[in-house]
């Protein structure tokens, strides 16, 4: 987060801006999707005052990048950059952030360059904490290619990197005694949890061993924060993939309390913030799978009035399921 000086004279602006920054502590430390509605009037209230106050549309733009509105992100972070804004480094990573969560090839490259230019602007004004929190996002990139980009082929080479990246920085005492700032190892952690899931998906022999680790990862980054939704969902990933490769192996029983177990994570996210679609489509399809095609239905329904980057062809597949009451289709992907 930047931490330059205010940048207005309007004490309405002022007013709300400072309401704003309480509501996103209050959403940061809590977790609670209220807050950051909160945020994100007080921020939008507080840029109608002064349009040129750069700290608010931050701000405005970071709340819109958790609020899974990534266009409005995106352009907010763009402004900033055009008007020459006195904290670039801060700017280039959260927009680097919003370009990843849009989940999109094109998206992903650009966060790529982003990343680099944020990195070198950071170390250019030595603020090496931002530099090290321009590796960990990496590490965040690197380990959602590896999942989701389009060239299959490629995705095992950056999960590879993304392995690299993130116990490199978790051992490297360089910069910081103690190592690295709570934040930027948080972003390791959580992506190395999504690295090793993913590998552990791709290569069947030392499924068990990625799996183990995947799991003490993700607890480290729960551990560090307890309400962050996003290593939530990714343990529910994690365990919705551990539940399928059960079922597939006819072990019904340890599937279903992977899958409750699932179930469970994705249920606690939704209850700290339900504004993103992901885990109620998530929980769509677990219901679908556990037969409760009510649960399906009411979960899908919800998931469709949320922002976020199920893609449209996914939410076809698994009303396609529920209208059928067949969940011998449903895709973990």
């Amino acid at each position: 987060m930047p931490l330059s000086p205010l940048q207005t004279r309007n004490a309405d602006a002022l007013r709300n801006f400072v309401a704003g920054r309480e509501q996103l502590r209050s959403y940061l430390t809590s977790g609670n999707g209220d807050s950051l509605k909160m945020a994100r009037e007080s921020f939008n209230e507080a840029t109608k005052f002064d349009p040129r106050f750069q700290l608010a549309v931050f701000y405005r733009s970071v709340v819109a990048s958790e609020l899974r509105d990534a266009d409005a992100a995106i352009q907010g972070f763009e402004e900033l950059l055009k008007a020459s804004t006195d904290f670039r480094a801060e700017v280039l990573l959260q927009l680097a952030y919003a370009h990843i969560k849009r989940y999109r090839d094109d998206d992903y490259f650009k966060a790529e360059q982003f990343l680099t230019d944020g990195r070198r602007a950071a170390k250019d004004h030595g603020q090496k904490e931002l530099v090290v929190m321009a590796d960990a996002l990496k590490v965040f990139l690197y380990s959602v290619m590896g999942g989701r980009l389009s060239n299959r082929s490629s995705r095992l080479g950056y999960l590879e990197q993304a392995v690299r990246l993130g116990e490199g920085l978790l051992i490297d005492q360089t910069e910081f005694e103690n190592g690295i700032p709570t934040e930027a190892r948080f972003e390791v952690l959580n992506g190395l949890g999504i690295a090793y899931t993913r590998k552990g998906e791709k290569m069947p022999a030392s499924r068990q061993e990625f799996w183990t680790t995947a799991e003490a990862r993700l607890k480290e980054a729960l551990d560090l924060r307890p309400t962050s939704v996003r290593a939530m969902q990714n343990m529910g990933l994690l365990q919705g993939m551990q539940g399928f490769e059960a079922l597939h192996d006819g072990k019904s029983d340890q599937a279903g309390v992977f899958f409750q177990q699932a179930r469970d994570r994705y249920r606690e996210s939704l209850d700290l913030n339900p504004n993103d679609q992901y885990p109620h489509y998530r929980m769509s399809q677990l219901s679908a799978v556990a037969g409760d095609w009510e649960e399906a239905r009411r979960y899908f329904a919800s998931g469709q009035k949320q922002n976020g980057a199920v893609k449209p062809e996914e939410w076809s597949k698994l009303q396609a399921a529920i209208d059928r009451h067949d969940a011998s289709g449903i895709d973990w992907l």
